[in-house]
């Protein structure tokens, strides 16, 4: 009985670093995904003119690159509040006072799950 608990510890303990190896390593490629769609978008408003005798001016897409980068931002502020705000309302504090309660003796329901 010992060894069999021993080795489902083993297990349950590979199991989870295999997962949060993959969920480290799917935010990295998303967070890639972001940053070179973010550098894709700006290349592309200010990229210059076909014409060569068109000199570019700054004022033609500055406000453009000002519109859309304050967009995707709001995108991502949006995206990452709503999660916060339906899939996990429990991780929205930084979980210090919570600490200092369980280490003091008091169990708060759901704060550690």
């Amino acid at each position: 009985s010992t060894e069999y608990n021993s080795r489902l510890r083993w297990c349950t303990n590979a199991v989870i670093g295999l997962f949060c190896g993959l969920t480290s390593f799917m935010l990295k490629q998303f967070i890639g995904f972001l940053f070179e769609f973010h550098e894709n978008m700006i290349s592309t408003i200010t990229d210059e003119p076909n014409n060569v005798d068109e000199k570019p001016r700054p004022q033609d897409w500055l406000f453009s690159l000002w519109l859309a980068l304050t967009l995707f931002a709001i995108f991502l502020v949006t995206t990452s509040a709503a999660i916060i705000i339906y899939v996990e309302p429990h991780a929205a504090g930084s979980g210090i006072p919570e600490t200092c309660a369980f280490l003091n003796g008091i169990l708060i329901p759901k704060t550690f799950t």
